[in-house]
């Protein structure tokens, strides 16, 4: 991977009248690319585009997995011939933790009788959006499963002032992952993420190992007296208290941590800022003789590794676990392409160097370098995961995504495919990527 052009780096020195081979030339023109340095990394170029570029809201999804022609009258959505499928695309807004909006589509089939299928969680990668799923649309739904793609904070259409590899994201992905099991959107979900959405994945299930989803089922009649509902002082979130079983009281506050329930939906709506009092009516309200109450616990670590089985398998593609060794990768190649043209970089001066851009970025975004780092806990993981990349040299190196998958713990394939990191990933790579979320799926 070249970092200078042929001539760039010596016209820039020229222009500078700098010495190739004086120290302090080369320490002052890092120092005044420096802020360049920061902006690139702490915050890279954002996608636009507009949700036209979405596709259509609604089309038919032919036998064969191909959209069929709209403007075919017969091909409308409300007169699908048979072996066809109508489709719709619905745009939605889930906001996270910080109050970020996201920008979120879920494209399905026409409900139907059987049971709410699959879902595939899509996260972009580094400057791209949810539209860097469309391609895949069709293959997606023509499997047999849903899609659900979202621009992740700090990317896209979606709130937050900045991408930060994963760190942030990964509170993004919690979100999606409560509302498809909180509304009964997915009957399980598979993720496929590519870049910083592989990354967004593994630290998001690194911080969910010892928590899983759950729906309790109450008789109604029973429901006030059985449940107990109270309120985190941290979250606000509503809980469903668990009892002390040695004391009238409890000692403990009110928490996940401590044990408690938390409540996500109640009948499949959602609760998120309700007050108590609100939460006890939406159950008084519920229809049946049944309220179904819908959340997640703290399971004191899930056995195997597990995080829930609500989650059925992962695709990883082209991504990274260890955020500082992508950053000295990086000044790696910028010395090797310097040294081509006869500027050598002291190892001193690029450890300096990237220090001080971590140090930086902490400052500036929140957030350390050293907190994107997963490779230590990937021997818990055991969800089964499909590994891809690309064999070409770019910011994110094919070894990166190769460490982690040595340290996997759980099922695992790796495929490798000639190509550049931000082109759409060819056919072949797509359909083996399904084909292994598909049987994943089956052998739950």
């Amino acid at each position: 991977m070249e970092i200078f052009q042929d001539g760039e780096l010596e016209a820039e020195m020229r222009r500078l009248d700098y010495n190739a081979n004086s120290l302090s030339s080369i320490w002052h023109l890092f120092a005044t690319s420096y802020e360049e340095a920061i902006k690139s990394l702490a915050a890279p170029v954002r996608a636009t585009y507009i949700t036209d570029d979405l596709g259509p809201n609604e089309f038919v999804l032919g036998h064969d997995g191909a959209p069929m022609n709209p403007e075919d009258d017969a091909c409308s959505p409300s007169v699908a011939p048979r072996h066809a499928a109508a489709v719709t695309r619905q745009d939605l807004e889930l906001l996270n933790c910080r109050g970020e909006a996201l920008k979120c589509s879920f494209w399905r089939k026409a409900p139907s009788h059987r049971k709410t299928p699959p879902c595939i969680v899509y996260l972009h990668g580094i400057s791209s959006s949810r539209r860097e799923c469309v391609y895949i649309r069709d293959r997606v739904l023509s499997a047999g499963f849903s899609l659900f793609a979202l621009d992740l904070s700090g990317s896209g259409l979606s709130g937050g002032d900045r991408m930060s590899y994963g760190f942030f994201e990964k509170d993004d992905l919690r979100v999606v992952l409560d509302y498809l099991f909180a509304t009964g959107s997915a009957s399980s979900v598979g993720i496929w993420g590519r870049c910083l959405g592989g990354a967004t994945a593994l630290l998001h299930l690194r911080d969910s190992l010892d928590f899983s989803y759950k729906t309790i089922s109450v008789p109604k009649k029973d429901a006030h007296r059985l449940l107990q509902i109270g309120t985190c002082k941290h979250t606000g979130r509503l809980m469903c208290v668990r009892p002390s079983r040695m004391f009238p009281f409890r000692m403990t506050q009110v928490s996940a941590n401590n044990g408690d329930f938390v409540i996500l939906s109640v009948g499949q709506k959602l609760v998120d800022g309700m007050t108590v009092e609100q939460c006890r009516r939406l159950i008084d309200e519920c229809p049946g003789d049944v309220v179904r109450i819908s959340g997640f616990e703290h399971t004191q670590g899930v056995s195997g590794g597990v995080v829930n089985p609500f989650i059925f398998g992962l695709a990883l593609d082209s991504t990274f676990g260890d955020m500082e060794q992508v950053i000295s990768d990086m000044f790696s190649e910028v010395c090797k392409s310097a040294e081509k043209r006869n500027v050598s970089f002291p190892s001193a001066m690029i450890t300096a160097a990237s220090k001080i851009i971590s140090r930086s970025v902490r400052k500036s975004a929140g957030y350390s370098f050293k907190d994107i780092y997963v490779l230590d806990d990937l021997s818990r993981f055991q969800l089964p995961c499909i590994f891809t990349s690309t064999s070409k040299l770019d910011f994110i190196r094919p070894d990166h995504t190769r460490a982690i998958y040595e340290r996997y713990g759980g099922e695992k394939t790796w495929i490798s495919f000639e190509g550049g990191h931000d082109e759409n990933r060819p056919p072949f790579i797509v359909d083996a990527v399904l084909s292994f979320l598909l049987s994943s799926w089956k052998q739950v």
